[in-house]
């Protein structure tokens, strides 16, 4: 899994890290805004597509999902986390590692993640380009600039969230005589790494029109209508980026078209015509 919503390189549970025989050094921190114990651990090398990188920092936070699940009484509750451990059978790869590759492609056509080098980028296969945005980073964070119903927004750009768009309370608030509200949710248990909370019934914006900075206005491909919801949350996401208006999903990028590459070195979203 590519997480840009991960600061750290390299995030893996405690059987993973064992089953590399890794030597874990178990230290007190502060991790998801609260005191915990976690592992660090140094991974010597990692081969990603045909590029190798050298001395990866991993981390194995105790609360990781298969972890906790283990430990739940709630039958909901763990039959949403079993649902959810499955991510943690592989690594979750964070921002500082992916920006020591530099160029990552979600073609989501054909359900895949490729990393072309610099060379492959002049080739055919990338002359069509769509749509583009700035990437914007700050504090080990990606955000960039996106329109919605014509108001302006900063948006954390998070492709471990399985989301379109989530709006901080605080935004809406601000400006909600600029939005509409289509219809509400049902009530369900959202995951956010370590806690799962139960978002109750939450308010779905009617999209109008989204555009990028540059003001050229685009609609989002659909394949599912509830795959495009802009979803108002209940309870802020973002409490440690005060200056995020809300959070941008994998949905998202999805949606933008069926190859999209963040270029993590000229700090731009691209999306590509097949």
């Amino acid at each position: 899994m590519l997480d840009t919503g991960t600061s750290t390189d390299l995030i893996c549970s405690s059987d993973f890290a064992e089953s590399l025989g890794l030597n874990i050094d178990y230290v007190e921190g502060n991790f998801n805004g609260e005191s915990e114990k976690f592992g660090k651990a140094l991974i010597d090398s990692l081969e990603i597509g045909g590029l190798t990188a050298y001395n990866i920092p991993a981390f194995i936070p105790k609360s990781a999902v298969p972890n906790i699940c283990k430990e739940e009484k709630d039958t909901e509750v763990r039959a949403v986390l079993k649902k959810a451990s499955r991510i943690f059978l592989n690594p979750i790869f964070g921002l500082r590692l992916m920006y020591r590759i530099g160029y990552i492609e979600f073609d989501f056509k054909e359900n895949k993640v490729l990393f072309p080098t610099a060379g492959e980028l002049k080739g055919d296969r990338y002359k069509n380009v769509s749509l583009e945005s700035r990437l914007l980073g700050f504090n080990n964070d990606l955000y960039f600039r996106l329109l919605i119903n014509k108001q302006a927004t900063t948006l954390f750009l998070d492709t471990g969230a399985n989301s379109f768009i989530n709006l901080e309370p605080r935004f809406y608030n601000q400006y909600k005589t600029d939005f509409s509200i289509d219809k509400y949710s049902e009530d369900e248990h959202t995951l956010i790494f370590s806690k799962l909370y139960k978002r109750g019934k939450v308010p779905i914006i009617k999209l109008k029109t989204l555009s990028f900075e540059d003001g050229k206005t685009f609609k989002p491909l659909v394949s599912s209508y509830s795959e495009n919801e802009i979803c108002v949350c209940t309870a802020p996401l973002n409490n440690l980026r005060p200056y995020v208006d809300g959070t941008a999903g994998v949905l998202f990028l999805r949606s933008l078209g069926s190859r999209v590459l963040l270029d993590l070195n000229d700090m731009k979203i691209k999306v590509f015509d097949d």
